[in-house]
């Protein structure tokens, strides 16, 4: 499965979600995030050349998948990951089905909300720390990866469009 879609879009927590239904029912999942693939602010189209090669075409061919996870605080390639065996595999994150691959996926699924409400979650999580030093140059690599944001027109060919636009509280 992948669950692709822009920053702050609510991809890890659908991914979360969707696993845990699966576990619940006695399947086992393993989610591969691309927040640990990124080589760094910079390294969105990189990543995506990362994850057919490390990943992708080994799970294809029944080899074993490993990547390099990045880390974040060093600013450099860290441990390398072995992925585990598991009945299904869930990559999730900003490029994660932007390949030649996609359609090896059983299921592709692009997660949407408008632009401030993106940034607005992007920059409350943690992880790779702060986020809005970063939010214009990220949202550039995005729009070079997908083209201009069209929200709430979603790009073509996913199997399932899931919009997560929180309701807007009335004021007074």
């Amino acid at each position: 499965m992948g669950v692709d879609g822009r920053s702050g879009g609510g991809k890890t927590q659908l991914a979360a979600s969707v696993a845990e239904k699966l576990r619940a029912g006695g399947t086992s999942v393993c989610i591969i995030s691309m927040d640990e693939i990124y080589p760094g602010w910079d390294g969105l189209e990189q990543s995506v050349q990362i994850l057919p090669c490390d990943i992708l075409e080994p799970l294809i061919s029944g080899s074993i998948a490993a990547y390099r996870r990045w880390d974040w605080n060093a600013e450099q390639p860290g441990a390398l990951v072995n992925v585990p065996d598991a009945d299904v595999v869930i990559i999730e994150g900003v490029g994660s089905t932007a390949h030649a691959h996609r359609c090896d996926f059983s299921i592709t699924v692009w997660v949407q909300a408008p632009a401030r409400q993106r940034l607005d979650r992007a920059c409350a999580r943690g992880g790779q720390g702060d986020y809005a030093p970063h939010a214009a140059r990220w949202a550039a690599q995005e729009d070079a990866l997908f083209g201009s944001d069209t929200y709430p027109v979603a790009p073509r060919g996913y199997d399932l469009v899931y919009d997560t636009t929180a309701p807007v509280e009335a004021s007074g």
